[in-house]
């Protein structure tokens, strides 16, 4: 694998067609020849409703965090981008390691979905 997604999931709040939607995504990625360099993995825990971000670390230098602002602005976005910031970024690459990689577990049936359809 080349690129390694991670999505942290609270297990009560898992929606019925989450499976589905999963693969959509997937799909996307497979659809446009890179299926097979894509990893999928699962940390299911419990955190707070509302709570959320997307992290986007592309190595020990550079990385994206964005967020949603508020329950009532639904759709308005902020971000944060480091770029050549290697004391920062190192330390949150090593969080991530530690508290989100090493817990998640490989989702494989999207991959194999995605090869036999």
């Amino acid at each position: 694998m080349i690129y390694d997604a991670f999505l942290v999931i609270a297990p009560s709040r898992i929606p019925p067609d989450f499976e589905e939607l999963t693969q959509r995504r997937f799909d996307i990625f497979a659809g446009q020849g890179v299926g097979d360099l894509i990893g999928l993995y699962l940390l299911k825990m419990e955190y707070p409703a509302g709570f959320g971000f997307d992290m986007f670390i592309v190595d020990r230098k550079h990385a994206h965090i964005s967020f949603t602002t508020s329950e009532r602005l639904a759709d308005l976005q902020r971000g944060i981008t480091f770029q050549n910031e290697e004391p920062v970024v190192s330390d949150l690459a090593e969080w991530f390691e530690r508290s989100i990689e090493r817990n998640a577990s490989k989702h494989e049936s999207l991959k194999r979905k995605a090869q036999t359809s």
